[in-house]
């Protein structure tokens, strides 16, 4: 009750606490704070979990061990929550006040000394070898000048985000002039849907561009098509729909601002159970005529056209080219159908917005992470392998909607640097790309697979690594 009306006056909104559990000398603490969408003006509660432990060198739980010596021990005071705002829901939601606590609770004690550990180090490598800071030197380059703060290992970190002192970071859109326009990149940016026969109607959309043009193979996220949802059904294909089909939107030319559906396409690869949020789909069928309006409808039970290699040619398909080089403040647009503007009646049939747009932004960090030697084990691969855990992403600083999910985001010159994977549901100007790195290895897969004979979502007809998931 003493930390709930300590801390119930912040301006974010009050604290409720979820869960405090403990064993022997490590506690977990479950903290919930309202915060204020500042968009909509909603109370949205965000969660943080703080762990608490005291650790001796010899640990598997000791962190930058290293540097340790026989007779040290640890106090490990570790948060986990969203970082939007520039950190401020992390700390203000619960993070501080334990930090607090642990700190008053210390004071009796000598030869304390406080240390702040690298999150990069922690996230790319072995946590025993991770770098540290001294409280006072973060806390010193935070309140001065130095807004970054850069480890023994080479990370740059914003100094204000590991101390607490949080400046929100504002949205600066770039001055500078794209040297590729945004009307010569459309022809390129697809509408991407799942067409379900039981209720007749696209079910689930997304974005996603030309990859390839000789085998017409298209990029968007994987959680547009599979199943994402932490369990034993994650990773499920065309979200376990029955005879469900993937339908393709396109912009018929230069003159109409809305896509119009056009093609069928299969999934022909992906890397959604190795935590890679993107899937290479390849257009299979041409329906028989051009459909401008929100669903297919009776397109789909049609006899449609078989494209093979070089029908597809004759498509003329305009393809985006993969940029692996990137940097930090780039300046960066993302394109794509977002469907944030619909507003559905209860019972009504979706509707769906055929008209793309774009954001522009720039990249904020460029996040690795690598599982060490220590940590591998058969149980934990296969926990991993039923919930999301990205391990590679390049953030950005740019707003995003629902349906921009697997459009591309693309430099000043029109290259694809990633793909939209997701948004932080705190901060809704701060998103995730799959980067191109990824998207180049799913796409070397897909055209080896192009040999292969074409399928349908037809029940038998599916490869065997789908209908036995």
């Amino acid at each position: 009750h003493q930390f709930v009306e300590e801390h119930a006056t912040q301006k974010v909104g009050p604290v409720r606490i979820h869960q405090i559990i403990c064993w022997k000398s490590a506690m977990l603490i479950k903290v919930g704070t309202i915060f204020p969408d500042r968009e909509s003006d909603e109370l949205r509660e965000s969660i943080v979990e703080v762990f608490v432990t005291i650790v001796d060198q010899n640990s598997s739980h000791c962190v930058a061990s290293d540097a340790m010596r026989g007779s040290m021990q640890r106090v490990i005071v570790s948060g986990k929550g969203q970082s939007g705002l520039n950190g401020l829901k992390l700390f203000k939601g619960g993070y501080q006040a334990v930090l607090d606590s642990v700190q008053s609770s210390l004071a009796t004690f000598n030869n304390v000394n406080m240390q702040v550990v690298c999150p990069e180090c922690l996230a790319r490598g072995n946590p025993r070898r991770a770098s540290t800071w001294s409280w006072d030197e973060v806390f010193a380059a935070a309140e001065g000048s130095e807004s970054t703060i850069v480890c023994r290992r080479g990370h740059r970190v914003k100094s204000g985000l590991l101390v607490g002192s949080c400046k929100e970071e504002p949205l600066v859109l770039p001055t500078d002039v794209p040297t590729k326009p945004v009307p010569e990149l459309l022809q390129s940016v697809f509408l991407i849907g799942l067409w379900d026969p039981s209720s007749r109607q696209v079910c689930s959309v997304g974005s996603g561009f030309v990859v390839d043009k000789k085998f017409g193979l298209i990029a968007t996220a994987g959680h547009v098509l599979f199943n994402m949802e932490e369990g034993r059904q994650y990773g499920t294909p065309y979200l376990g729909i029955k005879d469900a089909k993937v339908v393709i939107g396109v912009i018929p030319d230069k003159e109409n601002k809305n896509a119009v559906w056009r093609y069928f396409a299969e999934i022909l690869a992906d890397d959604v159970r190795n935590n890679v949020d993107a899937c290479i789909l390849r257009i299979t069928h041409k329906m028989e005529s051009d459909v401008d309006e929100d669903s297919p409808g009776s397109q789909t039970e049609q006899v449609t056209r078989p494209l093979d290699p070089t029908a597809i040619k004759k498509e003329d398909l305009k393809k985006l080219k993969l940029e692996l080089n990137l940097e930090l403040e780039q300046s960066v647009r993302i394109l794509g159908y977002s469907q944030g503007d619909v507003k559905e009646d209860p019972g009504s049939r979706r509707r769906i917005i055929r008209s793309p747009d774009f954001d522009r932004g720039y990249v904020v960090r460029l996040f690795m992470a690598n599982l060490s030697d220590d940590d591998s084990s058969s149980s934990s691969d296969s926990e991993s392998r039923l919930t999301f855990n990205p391990r590679e992403e390049v953030v950005v600083r740019c707003p995003t909607i629902i349906g921009h999910s697997g459009g591309p985001c693309v430099n000043d010159d029109g290259a694809v640097i990633g793909i939209l994977s997701r948004a932080d549901p705190t901060d809704r100007h701060r998103c995730f790309l799959v980067p191109a790195s990824q998207l180049r290895q799913l796409v070397r897969r897909a055209k080896g697979l192009c040999s292969r004979p074409m399928y349908t979502t037809t029940g038998p007809e599916l490869p065997s690594r789908y209908s036995t998931m």
